[in-house]
């Protein structure tokens, strides 16, 4: 899996990391300029991934979404959270499910 970020001023694709564990994850979350809209992908590759994406903003907020096989989801629920976030792109990394059933997907 590649990490990687999308942030002001020209949201340029920057990959992180090939295979990063939750420290990488929660580090490059928490480093990120959240004041304004940021996105944070953990991909398996161009049709399989997950997104954090928002800012802390209240008037913006946060929202999640997520591609399986070409097929787009998003977070009818928003992440409350930086740590939600952070879960949910660590459950995606472990493969174990448990992103699936943290928020509600449409």
């Amino acid at each position: 899996m590649t990490l990687e970020v999308h942030e002001p001023p020209d949201y340029v694709p920057r990959p992180v990391a090939t295979d990063p564990d939750r420290a990488l994850i929660e580090k490059t979350v928490k480093d990120l300029p959240w004041a304004e809209i940021t996105f944070v992908v953990l991909k398996h590759d161009e049709n399989n991934w997950i997104e954090g994406s928002g800012s802390l903003a209240p008037e913006d907020g946060l929202s999640a979404r997520y591609m399986l096989d070409s097929q787009e989801f998003v977070a009818s629920q928003a992440p409350e959270s930086l740590d939600e976030v952070i879960a949910l792109l660590e459950s995606y990394r472990l493969q174990d499910g448990h992103w699936k059933r943290m928020i509600a997907w449409q």
